[in-house]
């Protein structure tokens, strides 16, 4: 049977102490220092977690702004396109009224030069006509 004399509130007095002196200099410490190592780990893994949704946010953001940017390229490609052949359609109609207008001129001008040359012609053949005709006449007379 268990009897309780002097001695069981001795062992009962020294292990008190024991659980307080080992509290104090050997498990908080220890706790301390598995509470810091565990912070060690989580905390720059939530950094890093925070670090790469908001590098997925970016990159995110950048695929949409690179998205509207060359959509916005393409856009302005093709209207300076269709422009560049409005301007194109304009310049042929109008090299082509110039050179029709100027082949018409050309043509006028030839016609006037024409025109003056058979008249030039025909005036020298009736001088040389009339040389002739004195040529002649005047050797029979």
């Amino acid at each position: 049977m268990i009897s309780l004399d002097a001695t069981f509130f001795y062992q009962l007095a020294v292990f008190l102490f024991l659980m307080w002196f080992l509290n104090r200099a050997l498990f908080r410490p220890v706790l301390a220092v598995l509470d810091a190592r565990e912070r060690a780990h989580v905390e720059p893994a939530k950094l890093a977690e925070e670090l790469i949704a908001k590098a997925n946010a970016e990159a995110a953001e950048y695929a949409g702004i690179m998205a509207e940017t060359k959509s916005d390229c393409d856009r302005i490609r093709e209207e300076l396109i269709k422009d560049a052949h409005e301007q194109e359609h304009k310049i042929l109609t109008s090299a082509t009224a110039e050179a029709t207008r100027l082949v018409g001129e050309a043509r006028e001008s030839l016609a006037a030069a024409r025109t003056q040359l058979v008249t030039e012609v025909d005036a020298q053949a009736v001088k040389l006509a009339a040389r002739l005709a004195d040529r002649l006449i005047g050797k029979s007379a």
